[in-house]
């Protein structure tokens, strides 16, 4: 049995499935709501397999997270990484109808999306949150200024390939993802004097 990283819940690998304890049935079955809508749509998420009360069993996709690859000894194509998850999250405001319900990804932490065979699979839907997509591509990008990795090059040159795709690309506010950026960075600052 592997264990994940997770704040808010139990979550671990056993016979190629992955199961997630929440605390409480309401909110394994919401997230088991919207990872099916999100499939319906064709958002790349992992399927669910069952439940059983509190706990979701769900697809495992055998891939690398974001900090993951940043790590990795391989030298990935930066441009085609931040083309595949500017790709995904294109899909997800699109699934969700961000421009009439405003639902944007809220939680970017780069452990959220993993990389397998060229694709982008997201995971973790319990956070629900509203605002602008320049929010989503603020936090992401303060999250990889704050990863721990050998190789500071990888952060800076994933970075600014990402900061194109969202603006270039997404046609995002390069002034809001700035100050959207600046903000998160604050925020984990407060949250680790904690």
């Amino acid at each position: 049995m592997i264990e994940f990283k997770s704040k808010r819940n139990r979550v671990y690998l056993r016979e190629g499935k992955v199961y997630k304890h929440f605390n409480s049935v309401s909110a394994a079955q919401a997230e088991a709501l919207f990872i099916n809508m999100l499939l319906e749509k064709g958002v790349k998420v992992p399927a669910v397999l069952g439940h059983d009360g509190d706990v979701l069993i769900i697809e495992y996709i055998d891939g690398l997270t974001l900090p993951d690859l940043l790590c990795s000894q391989d030298e990935p194509d930066w441009r085609q990484i931040s083309a595949a998850l500017t790709g995904w999250l294109q899909s997800f405001y699109d699934a969700v109808c961000h421009e009439t319900t405003g639902e944007i990804r809220g939680d970017v932490n780069g452990r959220n999306f993993i990389f397998h065979a060229g694709d982008v699979w997201g995971v973790d839907f319990e956070e629900h949150c509203y605002g602008v997509r320049e929010t989503d591509a603020g936090r992401l990008l303060a999250y990889i200024t704050t990863y721990e990795i050998p190789d500071t090059t990888r952060k800076i040159v994933l970075s600014n390939a990402l900061e194109r795709q969202f603006t270039d690309v997404m046609k995002l506010d390069p002034i809001m993802i700035t100050a959207e950026r600046e903000k998160e960075l604050h925020a984990m600052t407060q949250r680790r004097k904690r």
